[in-house]
């Protein structure tokens, strides 16, 4: 259960993120967190968690980069694990989302989640992506891997006007990747994420 002080975080973050937000998406926060610790004990989906590294580290972390995220779009999510970014995109967007995993106890999870939490414009795949060839408008990931391998097992998703926004951490890190990975048309977006010191980037192309 959240406390006064973890709703206190909440309301001051998603102020300072520019996001807004109802007495519903707070309870449907709060639910989704009380549901993540519980199967995350049992399965360990997402590994330590407690209410501040939830609405810190991977909340705030996820919204950080929304309103990068055009309406409308379908989206698919790689290895979306304990639903980071792709739930997050769904209490805050309509748009289509697909959230794919081939861990079956992460996606049984994530299926219980998009009932409780009433998100029926998310929906569910258990494959290895590499496996999946329903294309999508926008590919999307956090923490999932490098970007010659996102782009890789990716392919059969995507179409020509496909655009990828991945989450990744330093710069310095990223410009290899790109490299790597031979896009040469690109924006490196810096993110602010509210309470969290360390360098976060959005990466476009």
């Amino acid at each position: 259960m959240f406390t006064e002080n973890n709703y206190s975080l909440l309301q001051k973050g998603f102020r300072k993120l520019a996001l807004s937000y109802t007495d519903e998406l707070l309870d449907k926060i709060q639910l989704y967190y009380t549901f993540l610790y519980e199967e995350n004990i049992k399965y360990n989906i997402t590994g330590k968690l407690n209410p501040e590294i939830f609405i810190i580290n991977h909340l705030f972390d996820c919204c950080s980069g929304i309103h990068h995220f055009p309406p409308g779009k379908k989206i698919i999510d790689l290895g979306s694990g304990g639903g980071f970014p792709g739930i997050i995109l769904g209490l805050f967007r309509s748009n289509p989302i697909t959230l794919i995993d081939s861990n079956k106890k992460k996606t049984s999870f994530l299926l219980n989640l998009i009932q409780k939490l009433n998100l029926p414009h998310i929906s569910i795949v258990t494959k290895n992506i590499n496996e999946y060839s329903t294309p999508h408008d926008i590919i999307t990931c956090r923490a999932f891997g490098d970007i010659q391998k996102i782009k890789r097992i990716s392919r059969r998703c995507a179409h020509n006007n496909c655009k990828y926004i991945l989450y990744k951490g330093r710069k310095f890190r990223i410009l290899p990747e790109l490299n790597q990975a031979k896009i040469v048309t690109y924006d490196i977006i810096p993110l602010s994420i509210p309470f969290l010191s360390g360098e976060r980037n959005l990466v476009v192309f």
